[in-house]
């Protein structure tokens, strides 16, 4: 991770609950996916509320990066930099390509 944070810290106050409706619609998606029932009797109705939940998590990340690095991933241009000094919020600084080799390298093998 390149972040000093950790993502629930970074994320915020109802990260435990929104993770937790994020897996229930990941679940959901899977089976679905997979053409499989949910077992849950879904509406259209609750799967419009799952939608719903997707993009509060979804907003609540983007405020949340871009709060802390001027940047949230989300928008129409994502390729751009930050506007910020992000020197104290990294925790492995990269100041090379073997650098930048060796970080990825070693987080594919996870």
């Amino acid at each position: 991770m390149l972040s000093n944070k950790t993502f629930a810290s970074l994320y915020g106050e109802h990260y435990e609950e929104d993770m937790e409706r994020l897996n229930t619609a990941i679940s959901y998606r899977n089976k679905i996916f997979h053409g499989q029932l949910t077992n849950e009797k879904l509406s259209s109705e609750d799967l419009g509320a799952v939608i719903e939940n997707i993009k509060r998590w979804c907003q609540r990340l983007s405020e949340a990066a871009y709060d802390e690095y001027g940047y949230c991933g989300f928008g129409r241009n994502s390729f751009q930099k930050s506007s910020l000094d992000l020197s104290e919020k990294i925790s492995t600084p990269i100041n090379n390509s073997a650098e930048y080799r060796e970080f990825i390298t070693n987080h594919m093998r996870r």
